[in-house]
């Protein structure tokens, strides 16, 4: 079943459908989407970042309060429910990279939101609360998505500044961020499925999953004082870590 998750209208009629099912599936679960816009947030439409926000966090509060009755229902001591959130690749002590503000104020809310479900439902209600972090997967059509996205990103710019600015400033930003991402290597898309299926049928699902070891890496990168981990993301992205070599024409 595919849903528009901003929309409330998406949603109604779901329930009942959800309902009929629960006769042959003990447990109900959620695993809302996800995507994501690069841009610099100093030229970032404001219509770019809500839509970012809209889909990424409101979505998945959407899904939660829709089917929260259904998952409620369908657990008991025996069978618990579970809701499955999609966040960033490290958690909530991830590296915040340039270009990904807007996706990473999105995922870190998710990730604020999860915790707090999480000890609502341990202390009152017998449901399950997992959260999966993938790190960079491939094969996936992101790239070229992202490529696409980018192109009417820069386009929106023009429009709202009335200029080229934007793209002047960090063009040469992103052009490199997009190579890094080709280079970088990925974890198969395959390996987060058995992510999900795990957080999905296990007796005892772990409350989050770390699928690839950039995910494995970025908390213990980012629990370092903030100007060695902003060095460490910098030159990992842009300078003398990247495999796309270092960026040229900027600070790093």
């Amino acid at each position: 079943m595919v849903l528009h998750v901003p929309r409330d209208e998406s949603l109604n009629g779901t329930e009942s459908f959800l309902l009929a099912l629960m006769d042959t599936f003990l447990l109900v679960s959620l695993l809302p989407a996800t995507f994501n816009f690069y841009s610099p947030i100093a030229y970032m439409p404001m219509s770019t970042y809500q839509r970012q926000l809209d889909v990424n966090l409101m979505g998945n509060i959407h899904m939660t309060y829709t089917f929260f009755p259904l998952l409620r229902e369908a657990s008991s001591s025996s069978t618990r429910a579970r809701i499955v959130f999609t966040g960033t690749s490290g958690g909530p002590c991830s590296p915040c990279p340039p270009l990904l503000s807007a996706y990473m104020s999105s995922k870190f809310a998710v990730e604020a939101m999860a915790q707090c479900l999480r000890m609502e439902l341990h202390m009152n209600i017998p449901i399950d609360c997992c959260v999966i972090n993938p790190g960079f997967v491939k094969p996936t059509m992101l790239m070229e998505e992202g490529k696409k996205l980018t192109t009417k990103m820069w386009d929106a710019c023009g429009q709202e500044q009335g200029n080229n600015v934007a793209q002047d400033e960090y063009g040469g930003m992103m052009e490199h961020f997009m190579m890094y991402s080709a280079a970088v290597p990925g974890t198969h898309v395959s390996e987060v499925c058995l992510a999900a299926e795990h957080a999905l049928t296990a007796n005892s699902p772990r409350t989050s999953y770390k699928v690839g070891i950039d995910s494995k890496l970025a908390p213990i990168v980012g629990m370092l004082p903030t100007g060695v981990r902003e060095k460490i993301s910098l030159h990992g992205m842009y300078g003398i870590l990247s495999p796309a070599g270092t960026v040229k024409g900027y600070r790093v």
